[in-house]
């Protein structure tokens, strides 16, 4: 079962993912952040007056880039790359959680594409400060059970 301390480690653990390649698609490391805007008890797998906690963090990857073709062309290669790589593995939650073991080596994280309403992505824009130049793409990181 994971620790408290590993909701923390999965939104480091979707940066070091896309950070550990984004130079070499050709894109700076500065032009992509894993934001975490929400995290609320999942319905899925919960267990009545159980000790197990499921907890999903919904999260947006924030683009920035001043050229609006460069933004979009990031935006493809952030949901491709998300998309062949769909789970965080236990050894890279644990590699990013700088210390103790975070989840058991068995466990695994989802990324699953979020949603997020139009009300509610103005008000994380507005929240950031996110003019042009500015991309959300909103996920969800499904799977932590928390002890």
């Amino acid at each position: 079962m994971a620790t408290y301390r590993a909701i923390a480690s999965a939104r480091a653990a979707v940066n070091r993912l896309l950070g550990e390649s984004v130079e070499t698609a050709g894109f700076s490391v500065d032009d992509v952040e894993v934001l975490v805007h929400r995290v609320r008890v999942s319905n899925t797998g919960r267990e009545p007056q159980g000790t197990v906690l499921p907890v999903d963090v919904h999260a947006v990857v924030l683009l920035s880039n001043s050229d609006a073709d460069t933004l979009l062309e990031l935006a493809g290669w952030v949901m491709r790359t998300l998309h062949r790589h769909p789970v965080l593995t236990a050894e890279l939650l644990n590699a990013v959680s700088g210390g103790d073991p975070v989840v058991g080596a068995d466990e695994v994280v989802e990324i699953l594409v979020g949603q997020v309403d139009d009300e509610a992505m103005s008000r994380l824009q507005q929240g950031i400060g996110a003019g042009s130049g500015v991309l959300l793409l909103p996920y969800v990181l499904r799977g932590l059970r928390i002890e």
